[in-house]
């Protein structure tokens, strides 16, 4: 695989994670029990410049994509539905906080994470190599996560309705 197959593929993932995130957060703001949206209806959230201040909402809240996932699965527990697999996040945090290198050039990388220390040591949590076929497994499994969240989030206004 070439550098830029590599910087296109990881771009896809984190972008994948990205829109995963940004759809889990209306989910939950779609919910009877989300916070008051913090901008109005038919607003353009892009309006706001930098500095503005705006009311915390499940839009705007600090969650991880961990806790996002969380609240996601628990409504869908309740609903006896398809959940996220929560270890996505294991993945999303090694692209986040990892190591990407090769010892060769146009070779495949390799993603390596670490803890973070105590008394001086840290553990491996993450060593995979990035191959085409990791790059493919793992771009399935967000698609197939957002896909659900996609899927509820349009069956849900339908039951609003």
């Amino acid at each position: 695989m070439t550098n830029n197959e590599h910087i296109k593929h990881v771009g896809e993932l984190v972008v994948l994670f990205q829109s995963l995130e940004f759809l889990l957060r209306i989910f939950l703001q779609e919910l009877p029990s989300a916070r008051p949206h913090g901008i109005p209806y038919g607003t353009d959230p892009y309006s706001f410049p930098v500095g503005s201040v705006l009311p915390e909402s499940e839009i705007t809240n600090y969650d991880s994509l961990g806790q996002l996932i969380q609240k996601y699965n628990f409504v869908m527990a309740k609903r006896g539905s398809h959940m996220i697999e929560e270890n996505l996040v294991e993945l999303r945090d090694a692209l986040a906080h990892g190591r990407i290198s090769s010892p060769y050039p146009d070779k495949c990388m390799r993603l390596l994470k670490f803890s973070k220390p105590k008394a001086g040591k840290v553990t491996v949590t993450y060593n995979e190599m990035m191959t085409q076929e990791w790059f493919l497994a793992h771009r399935n499994r967000i698609n197939s996560a957002l896909e659900s969240v996609h899927d509820k989030l349009n069956n849900f206004e339908v039951e609003l309705e």
